[in-house]
């Protein structure tokens, strides 16, 4: 099956919005996202990782589960032929807060590796795309909630 035909057959290709985002009615508070930090806005070459936190508040009345999600995606407009058509964003990391208290405030860190930053060509094989990147947050209700830039 083609995976990138309009509308696309998955979150990584959609060009519509969707019916029930991934994790639709996973929790029962509503969550602000405080701050986005990286450790580095470069991920240099002697450099294997790069670490992303976030701080998460719940700001509804009841304890409730939050399912974090962190997607990257190459910066728009860049014509690479042999990539062919880059996804819209790739589900890189998730982590799931568990019982979070009304008003409590919890910090979330992820860490990325070189990998993660490898796209498909078109024959198949994977490379790390060298560029701008977005690392964005976003949730269960398909939001994206903070967004920050890296450089490869």
């Amino acid at each position: 099956m083609d995976m990138r035909t309009f509308p696309g057959r998955t979150y990584r290709y959609l060009q519509v919005p969707p019916l029930f985002p991934f994790g639709y009615g996973m929790s029962y508070a509503e969550f602000q996202y405080l701050s986005m930090f990286l450790s580095s806005p470069i991920l240099q070459k002697g450099k294997d990782t790069i670490s992303v936190s976030v701080e998460c508040k719940n700001v509804g009345s009841v304890s409730s589960d939050e399912a974090i999600l962190l997607f990257v995606s190459f910066a728009v407009g860049v014509d690479m032929p042999h990539l062919g058509k880059t996804p819209n964003r790739d589900l890189r990391r998730f982590q799931r807060l568990a019982a979070v208290k009304p008003n409590e405030t919890r910090t979330v860190l992820f860490q990325l590796t070189r990998k993660d930053f490898e796209l498909s060509t078109v024959s198949g094989s994977r490379e790390i795309v060298k560029g701008s990147w977005n690392i964005e947050i976003g949730v269960g209700k398909g939001k994206i909630r903070a967004a920050i830039e890296v450089e490869v």
